[in-house]
């Protein structure tokens, strides 16, 4: 959630623009691999997955 865009509450774009050896690269990968899916089309549904988090995630965590 750290790479959310707080305006959009999209992964995206920055979720794409980190290299396979960082953090987030190898985040994605995982994430990918997980779903069955190639980092392509994780790619895809980043693009539309909104989270919407008004009271932002510590408020949300305490909740769980």
């Amino acid at each position: 959630m750290a790479g959310r865009n707080a305006r959009t509450n999209l992964l995206m774009p920055e979720a794409k623009f980190d290299g396979a050896g960082t953090n987030r690269g190898k985040a994605r990968a995982r994430w990918a691999q997980g779903e069955g899916l190639t980092e392509v089309e994780l790619v895809g549904l980043l693009s539309m997955l909104r989270f919407d988090l008004p009271l932002g995630m510590v408020c949300y965590q305490e909740k769980l």
